[in-house]
């Protein structure tokens, strides 16, 4: 994930400085790459909400994890506490 990213922001890096460097007046190799800047800007922002999305989707499942856990250990706790007083 992390690689793809990295390699995207790069690509996005270079089209920045390919459209830097073009003359002012040749309108269409600026259109061209003003065109590249906005496709690479696309595609590293998709990118990154999809990691955000796959971090978000670990931690919520972790989250669900630790409730189960603690509920098991509370559970527990309270049955053994019905066993001591009986």
């Amino acid at each position: 994930m992390r690689y793809s990213l990295d390699k995207l922001q790069q690509e996005h890096e270079a089209c920045l400085t390919r459209n830097s460097a073009v003359p002012k007046g040749k309108n269409v190799e600026a259109e061209e790459a003003m065109n590249a800047v906005s496709l690479s800007k696309i595609s590293f922002r998709s990118a990154a909400l999809d990691i955000v999305q796959k971090i978000t989707i670990l931690q919520e499942k972790k989250r669900f994890e630790i409730l189960d856990n603690v509920s098991v250990d509370q559970h527990c706790c309270y049955s053994l506490c019905l066993q001591f007083f009986k």
